[in-house]
């Protein structure tokens, strides 16, 4: 279930923008499910997950926050319960992630609490345990209090929830490709995204005019992108002003790991049809 836990995971990271207290502009509802060898070719629901968008003013960054929880599905909690909550923080032209925090609870281990900096002068990111110092600068980034950067020297980097933040504002296309730098905290990394298709999604007995995206990921110094470093994870946005990250899908040898979108606010109405 660790196995699974850690896979699933590296899909919800791509799944929506998301946020805590205050009014949020979006928050997003999806399901989990895994089906696989683990289930005998069942599918069964192993995550909800809260997806929140909000403009902090002033200052009129981006707060992003994703929460996935277990708490409502009885095998998975009796196996391996979930707690993670992922908050990434933008500058408010979404070109840049300045700070991101992962909370995570797991099975019977111990909570782990880091953020990553990636305002950092002549680094690529700097990664930190949450201490008092660390929460005094979250708690001011939650605020919205948080002062842009002086420095402009810095990499233009992104974590993986503001990677897909930051493809929700832009102009997408079919046949469309992008190479951005992202780190996990542990190493920067290059994502190649491509628009695969602009066609009709079906969900949920709804059909929604959607973008269809391929990710993958490289190390730094592979230049020609020849060794992914995980299979490809595919997500589709809706073909409307606000993309709205509607299916997650990521294919491994033990199953398939899915993320649907099922409801919630979101800033403009929903374009789906009967």
């Amino acid at each position: 279930m660790n196995l699974l836990v850690s896979l699933a995971v590296s899909v919800f990271l791509f799944t929506a923008s998301a946020v805590q207290a205050a009014e949020p502009g979006e928050k997003l509802q999806y399901l989990a499910t895994y089906k696989g060898i683990f289930t005998l070719s069942e599918t069964i629901n192993i995550c909800d997950v809260s997806l929140i968008h909000r403009t902090l003013e002033p200052k009129g960054y981006q707060e992003i926050q994703m929460n996935v929880s277990s708490e409502n599905y009885s095998f998975v909690e009796s196996l391996f319960p979930i707690r993670y909550r992922f908050t990434s923080w933008l500058e408010p032209s979404r070109q840049q992630t300045w700070v991101y925090e992962v909370f995570e609870h797991t099975g019977d281990k111990d909570a782990k609490h880091h953020l990553v900096r990636l305002d950092q002068e002549g680094k690529d990111f700097k990664k930190s345990d949450v201490k008092a110092a660390e929460q005094a600068l979250l708690d001011t980034l939650s605020a919205g209090d948080f002062d842009q950067p002086d420095k402009t020297d810095y990499p233009v980097q992104y974590d993986r929830l503001g990677l897909l933040h930051a493809l929700r504002g832009m102009s997408l296309q079919a046949g469309q490709e992008v190479l951005l730098s992202v780190t996990n905290g542990k190493e920067s990394l290059r994502y190649r995204v491509k628009v695969e298709a602009d066609k009709t999604l079906e969900l949920n007995g709804q059909q929604w005019p959607a973008y269809k995206l391929r990710f993958e990921s490289f190390k730094s110094d592979d230049a020609e992108l020849k060794e992914a470093t995980h299979r490809p994870i595919y997500i589709w946005l809706s073909n409307d002003a606000d993309k709205i990250p509607l299916l997650a899908e990521m294919r491994h040898r033990f199953g398939l790991f899915r993320i649907a979108y099922v409801g919630g606010l979101a800033n403009h109405p929903v374009t789906a049809k009967d």
